[in-house]
């Protein structure tokens, strides 16, 4: 009985929780680490005329709600119950978890609580430096480190970057509005997208416009975001996500890899060999 209870711990912690430990984002993204794209809320919406595409995994985590559009998919889509997986075509590599799947359901509320934790988190975090509005550029000190930076009011286009030669930074961008409600989101320097976090607290008019394309972890949990025509390489978690131009708009995922159900049992397996081997080692023991 301790042997089945050890190797059902071991499967449902890794699958739900596991991700923690090689989540190398600025702040604990939990569960939600391995979505490229993840509706906390509402619906992914991916039409357009061009090849509308999501390279890694996505999950619709409200109930009445759907990924739809005319896209192929070729990763794994977590459906909540009473949702949909609606127009878009899956391809080679392609699957769909749910709707009605209680460890999709779960997986998706514990990545919602996990999003919205780190988002607390974050703007919680003392910052380095605040600002009242984009202050356009902003380059961090050459020590390795995680780096806070507050903006009261974010529109336009803003770029994190490092000093020459800098490595080992990480970066936080508190966002507690966009009153206009569209940004361009850059990097640079030694930075790459799973560096950096942009905590959207708010957006005036709840739609926050991607202009161009961006990069980095976008974690706006209460708001919609738009790309028209526009990619993003990093991950996206917002209320909603709307992917729509003429063009391709594409997330190109920067989100960790985590074994599929199959790559967990080989896991579960060999915790139960572990285990099995320990239990008779102990039998056969004298004494």
């Amino acid at each position: 009985m301790r042997i089945r209870l050890a190797i059902t711990t071991v499967f449902v912690a890794f699958l739900l929780f596991g991700v923690s430990a090689i989540d190398a984002s600025p702040v604990n993204l939990g569960a939600a680490s391995q979505f490229a794209a993840l509706a906390t809320t509402g619906s992914i919406i991916t039409n357009g005329g061009g090849s509308n595409r999501i390279s890694g995994v996505v999950g619709i985590a409200g109930t009445g709600q759907q990924f739809t559009g005319n896209a192929t998919f070729n990763n794994t889509s977590y459906i909540h119950t009473d949702s949909t997986f609606n127009g878009n075509t899956l391809g080679p590599g392609g699957q769909v978890i749910g709707p009605g799947n209680a460890q999709a359901d779960a997986l998706l509320a514990s990545a919602v609580s996990d999003a919205k934790t780190a988002a607390t988190n974050a703007a919680a975090m003392t910052p380095t430096q605040t600002f009242t509005t984009n202050p356009g550029t902003i380059t961090t000190p050459s020590a390795p480190g995680t780096y806070v930076y507050n903006i009261t009011d974010l529109n336009g286009t803003i770029t994190v970057t490092t000093p020459a030669g800098a490595t080992g930074i990480m970066v936080i961008v508190n966002v507690t509005n966009s009153s206009t409600g569209t940004v361009t989101l850059n990097i640079g320097g030694s930075l790459t997208p799973e560096d950096v976090l942009w905590n959207v607290q708010s957006v005036s008019g709840g739609a926050l416009n991607i202009a161009n394309n961006s990069a980095g972890i976008i974690l706006a949990p209460s708001a919609t975001i738009v790309m028209n025509s526009r990619s993003v390489t990093g991950q996206v978690i917002a209320a909603s996500l709307s992917m729509t131009g003429g063009n391709s708009s594409s997330i190109i995922s920067t989100a960790p890899v985590i074994p599929e159900t199959s790559s967990l049992s080989i896991v579960a397996i060999g915790a139960a060999a572990l285990l099995g081997h320990r239990f008779l080692g102990r039998r056969k023991s004298p004494g």
